[in-house]
């Protein structure tokens, strides 16, 4: 029977958004939390909601989030509230969980119980030795510049054949052979590193239908904090555990923005600091093939946040804003080679694509398989930049065809490209964190979804939660069309 006095004394002082949330049923939820809009809150009380009104036993609540720390301060508030029970919850990390469940089930895969984990050093220091033992240069191929190229593999879910089979350069060709005999040696030590909790147990899990329904059966809710975070290997674990149930409660921060100061090009071509910016005005936006004309300003939305990323480019330009605003930025084409063309080209700028004359639909295509290989090496871009090309949402360029990705700002790398303004491109010289001192500020505008911040083409915020792999909402979306979407965020203007 429900606990109607523990839920009356859980649901006061929540307001409607936050009570929603908490009380939802069964089913997927997409919570859309910005700065100081309680989501934490709205976590730990739908885990005792779950309690007192019987959807759950203690033991069938897993609660995810990215750091030890987070997962501590979950653990403590959701004690406060449903006290001695938080003891049979599963209130961890994700590698946390992925390790308690691989010891528990190890054999299957090869492994002891009793298995190493490796940190990153531990790791590094390996991958020297299979580049001493292969007989490369460590100097050429840095032990750290192999790491990265498999940590990005094992959280794409590509095992070293899998990648062998998409090099497509001799430095890809290197990294192939040395995490072929990377991967043998951990196995041969008994050991797994940091990105193997996560593939490893996946891997447990669809390879055994048998674990995988102890878990998708186990757990009857699952919440997950941070969701923008989440790279694919963690989206493809939630995914497999919730198959059964489909109570799959994520959370996520979509308050993607760029900090007071910023320089918002506005339809007349003037510049105006974006926190001047209000609902109502218009601003220069692109419309497709380098068509840039006003827009209007429907929302605009302020928050405060303490991390931040730093972009500089070639041409002086440099954008702040919070780690998970969306650029366009990346390369167009792979293992390119130098030649002339002008150091500034010009592109034409697909952003949007729809009928003559009317409102532009985005288009999302696939690849970023377009090649202007003389064009970016003019500007001075690097082989091995970025990672090889995946199915991402696009910004088409040109009669080419050619693409830049949406890109997060704390995922743009030196060496890469940003569109600017006047429908040309700018070289990213580098990319640093920093410690944001101001408000930051975000526009969402009407029809284009874009718009010229500090001389720079940027997204706004409907692009926002898609997180450290941008195919994690849009695959949420598309594996849960019933799911349901409560926005916490208060907007300020």
């Amino acid at each position: 029977m429900p606990d109607t006095t523990t839920i009356d004394h859980l649901l006061a002082g929540l307001n409607g958004p936050q009570r929603e949330a908490v009380t939802y049923g069964e089913g997927p939820l997409l919570i859309l939390a910005g700065a100081g809009s309680g989501k934490t809150r709205v976590l730990t009380h739908r885990i005792a909601y779950l309690l007192a009104s019987g959807a759950a036993q203690a033991n069938e609540i897993l609660a995810i989030t990215f750091t030890n720390k987070a997962a501590q301060e979950m653990r403590d508030r959701a004690a406060y509230l449903v006290g001695r029970r938080i003891r049979a919850m599963w209130v961890m990390t994700f590698h946390a969980a992925c390790a308690r469940m691989l010891r528990a089930h190890a054999e299957r895969l090869g492994y002891t119980r009793r298995f190493s984990i490796y940190d990153q050093a531990d790791s590094r220091r390996l991958i020297k030795r299979c580049l001493d033992d292969l007989g490369f240069d460590p100097k050429r191929f840095t032990p750290a510049a192999v790491q990265a190229q498999i940590s990005d593999a094992k959280n794409k879910l590509r095992d070293a054949d899998a990648y062998g089979r998409m090099v497509g350069s001799f430095f890809e060709q290197t990294v192939a052979d040395v995490y072929r005999q990377y991967e043998r040696e951990l196995h041969r030590m008994n050991a797994m590193d940091f990105d193997d909790l996560l593939f490893r147990a996946v891997n447990l899990l669809e390879l055994f239908q048998e674990v995988q329904d102890i878990y998708a059966l186990g757990f009857r809710h699952v919440l997950v904090d941070e969701y923008q975070d989440t790279n694919h290997a963690q989206y493809r674990w939630l995914q497999l555990l919730t198959k059964e149930r489909r109570n799959l409660m994520v959370v996520g921060d979509d308050a993607q923005c760029l900090i007071e100061g910023t320089l918002v090009t506005m339809a007349d071509r003037s510049q105006r600091p974006i926190q001047e910016v209000g609902v109502g005005d218009s601003v220069l936006s692109g419309y497709g093939s380098g068509d840039f004309r006003p827009a209007r300003v429907l929302r605009v939305h302020r928050s405060e946040r303490r991390e931040g990323i730093a972009i500089t480019l070639r041409f002086g330009r440099r954008l702040v804003s919070t780690p998970e605003h969306v650029h366009f930025a990346g390369v167009v084409g792979r293992n390119w080679r130098q030649a002339t063309v002008p150091s500034h080209g010009r592109v034409d700028v697909m952003l949007c694509v729809g009928e003559p004359g009317g409102v532009p639909v985005h288009q999302a295509s696939v690849g970023g398989v377009g090649v202007l290989s003389r064009d970016m090496a003019a500007v001075g871009l690097i082989a091995g930049a970025v990672d090889e090309a995946v199915i991402y949402p696009s910004a088409r360029l040109g009669p080419d065809g050619a693409e830049l990705p949406f890109t997060q700002a704390a995922a743009v790398r030196p060496g890469t490209v940003m569109l600017d303004g006047s429908g040309g491109y700018d070289v990213v010289e580098s990319v640093e964190p920093v410690e944001l001192d101001r408000p930051v500020y975000d526009l969402d505008i009407e029809s284009t979804h874009n718009f010229v911040a500090n001389g720079i083409v940027t997204h706004n915020s409907i692009y926002g939660f898609r997180g450290a792999d941008i195919r994690n909402i849009l695959d949420f979306e598309d594996y849960y069309p019933d799911a349901h979407v409560v926005r916490l965020e208060q907007n300020y203007r």
